[in-house]
């Protein structure tokens, strides 16, 4: 139990927050860069030619305070190899991001409020989908 406060003691101070979202970011950058043809069609202004990958992961990716959008949430899933439970208290269907039927993997059940994803902790396991998925 010691170890459990000691990990939230040491992830819940701001640097090292930080230090992990920028991370995280560059890692996203990363992954839509070194996959370019599975992003840049869900990128209008790449997709167009307005804009180089680079310089939109450098805009839109990267920097601190840029809220992230499903597109980032499907990279940051995909180079994590997690799978990503989107839920919501909006009326409308959120997608699960980045499931791969027949292969295990960790979860990671996220809120989306509309503006940005917030990481929910269930109370009881999960059985691997999201509740408003139907069989």
């Amino acid at each position: 139990m010691r170890w459990k406060k000691e990990l939230l003691k040491f992830f819940s101070t701001y640097d090292k927050t930080l230090d992990i979202f920028a991370f995280l970011r560059l890692l996203v950058a990363i992954q839509i860069c070194s996959h370019s043809e599975e992003y840049v069609p869900h990128i209008p202004v790449v997709a167009s030619g307005d804009c180089s990958l680079e310089v939109w992961c450098f805009r839109r990716v990267t920097p601190a305070g840029v809220e992230s959008e499903y597109l980032m949430m499907r990279a940051l899933a995909s180079a994590l190899e997690v799978i990503l439970i989107v839920e919501t208290f909006q009326e409308r269907y959120t997608q699960d991001i980045y499931t791969d039927p027949g292969v295990p993997r960790p979860a990671v059940t996220l809120l989306y409020n509309g503006n940005h994803y917030d990481i929910i902790y269930p109370c009881a396991t999960s059985s691997g989908s999201s509740s408003h998925q139907t069989s």
